[in-house]
């Protein structure tokens, strides 16, 4: 059957165990998503609220098993680090694409505050739930997560609302996803397949939304995380690169 025209997660069902319908449906409301009760051929992504939470299942049989995000805490070498090293002497980070949120938990392991932006209900709802069960209350508290599009034009003022505090910042981060498509759906885990089906990689316009907004925020730098061999974002020249076997640190400043 054709999937329900929902632009950011057309590929999406809400369902629920017994007890949960009401918060359930309420977030599916909110959200514009479908419910699953109401498309017995369903044949997609499934989010299914149930007593350990929000989870994602896959209905077609591509992946068997459920997905619900779980964040670990590691130890993190502060020299060796190419992801640390790119911070610099940073103590606060603003993260523009959350993604599963790896990239901002180890940023934060680091000792940094960061706040992380996603633009998918779905994932950042399964970031919110992760952030809640981590243990170590100083980790958690280092560590937020919000609902918002980095690459919107207001996006500031939007943020400075959803914070209730001016948007200060020493560096801003930016990964934009699958940008020089190298990465392919076939060998891709499934974080990510299930990544890839929840949401777009950004256009080129949307890329030079989220630039401009994290020049326009950072303090001291911006760091853009790209594949080795990727082109630099929107074709501008870094002032340095922090380089590991497979990954590239772009380093700008503001």
């Amino acid at each position: 059957m054709p999937e329900p025209d929902c632009p950011e997660d057309r590929a999406v069902a809400v369902s629920w165990a017994t007890g949960f319908e009401t918060q359930a449906r309420n977030f599916a409301r909110e959200h514009t998503l479908p419910i699953i009760n109401e498309l017995p051929d369903w044949r997609g992504l499934c989010f299914c609220l149930g007593s350990n939470g929000w989870a994602l299942k896959d209905l077609s049989g591509e992946m068997l098993t459920p997905f619900s995000l779980q964040f670990e805490a590691r130890y993190v070498s502060q020299g060796k680090d190419p992801l640390v090293n790119a911070m610099g002497k940073a103590r606060t980070v603003l993260d523009l694409t959350a993604g599963w949120g790896a990239d901002a938990l180890h940023i934060a392991l680091s000792g940094r505050r960061v706040v992380s932006v996603e633009r998918n209900p779905v994932v950042y709802q399964l970031l919110k739930q992760a952030r809640n069960q981590l243990g170590g209350r100083d980790l958690a508290e280092r560590l937020e997560f919000v609902h918002l599009d980095a690459a919107r034009e207001d996006f500031a003022q939007q943020l400075t609302q959803i914070l209730n505090s001016e948007v200060d910042f020493d560096l801003v981060y930016l990964d934009p996803m699958f940008a020089d498509k190298s990465l392919k759906r076939a060998r891709a885990k499934k974080p990510m397949r299930l990544m890839q089906r929840l949401t777009d990689a950004p256009s080129d316009d949307n890329e030079q939304f989220l630039f401009k907004n994290a020049l326009a925020i950072a303090q001291k730098r911006v760091v853009v995380k790209r594949s080795l061999k990727a082109p630099y974002i929107t074709q501008k020249k870094p002032q340095g690169s922090i380089k590991s076997k497979l990954l590239r640190f772009d380093l700008y400043q503001p």
